[in-house]
């Protein structure tokens, strides 16, 4: 059976497609011309409410008031802020006066010492910042390797003795209203503590190479300055600080702090070094539990504002 093809459909083309362009243009210029008017919606539109206006005003003024109520809240609290400050700046202004006080009073006491020492032919330096007086070798001398005073110096210690004797009570609590006290500590320091230190140069000791000998020798020659200036002399043995504990104590460090200019690499035989010091240490200015309440408050609220 034989297929039969059908016809293409043919498109119709637009009749323009054949029309002459003059019968274009003609027909163009037949069309109508249209105006272009905007359109305006309500968001364009303006419309004037007076209360509305009020209000904003009003929201305004509102604003302004809250902001100077800050600002003034703000001021009060810088003020409180420094004032609270100054309290704490005065507070601590009179514990540096009663620290400045000890310092004064260690530095006019290490003088007097040593000009009553010099009257008396013993020729010893001081140092007022740390409140040493030290008594050279040429003082008071040992022999090498000895922890014993021949008579000669053991009368120099005692002469030490004598003039401590003299001076420590006006810094005692019990003594220092008498009237030579008053003009010699008239803020009314008090000791603490008094140390009686022995020091050795650094030359080995009998062979031993780790400084324990060196140690031991210098801590027996100090207790041997004990011994002769402060035992069984009541002006001195009972001396007692503040808290009732005794006064006099005492130490030894070997070679291992030798004075400034005379640091050696190399074991050296420097007198220098050996040599006894005596510790003055004052009482640490006494702050009551109520000013140390009142200095932590106000501390914690000048850091919290």
């Amino acid at each position: 059976m034989r297929l039969r093809r059908l016809p293409r459909r043919q498109k119709r083309m637009p009749d323009d497609l054949f029309r002459p362009k003059k019968a274009q243009q003609a027909r163009t210029r037949q069309l109508p011309r249209q105006r272009f008017r905007p359109h305006v919606g309500p968001s364009l539109r303006l419309h004037f409410d007076p209360g509305r206006g009020h209000h904003s005003a009003r929201t305004a003024a509102g604003r302004a008031d809250e902001e100077a109520r800050h600002a003034k809240e703000a001021a009060e609290r810088a003020r409180v802020a420094l004032e609270n400050l100054n309290q704490v700046q005065g507070r601590l202004t009179i514990v540096e006066e009663r620290l400045e006080g000890n310092s004064r009073a260690l530095k006019a006491f290490l003088e007097q010492l040593k000009t009553s020492l010099e009257e008396q032919g013993i020729m010893v330096d001081i140092d007022t910042v740390r409140g040493v007086l030290r008594v050279p070798e040429s003082a008071v001398t040992f022999g090498v390797g000895l922890n014993t005073l021949d008579d000669s110096n053991l009368e120099k210690v005692k002469i030490i003795g004598n003039v401590l004797e003299k001076e420590l009570p006006c810094y005692q609590p019990l003594s220092m209203k008498e009237p030579h006290c008053l003009e010699m500590n008239p803020n009314g320091n008090t000791l603490d503590a008094v140390f009686i230190e022995g020091h050795t140069d650094n030359q080995t000791y009998r062979g031993d190479l780790t400084g324990r000998r060196n140690r031991l020798l210098s801590t027996s020659r100090s207790s041997a300055v004990f011994d002769a200036m402060v035992v069984g002399r009541p002006g001195l043995e009972g001396l007692t600080n503040i808290r009732n504990e005794r006064l006099f104590s005492l130490s030894g460090y070997g070679a291992s702090r030798p004075l400034p200019g005379h640091e050696h690499p190399t074991p050296t035989n420097d007198p220098a070094n050996r040599r006894i010091e005596f510790r003055f240490i004052m009482t640490p200015p006494a702050i009551s539990k109520e000013e140390s309440r009142l200095i932590r408050s106000d501390a914690e609220t000048v850091h919290g504002s």
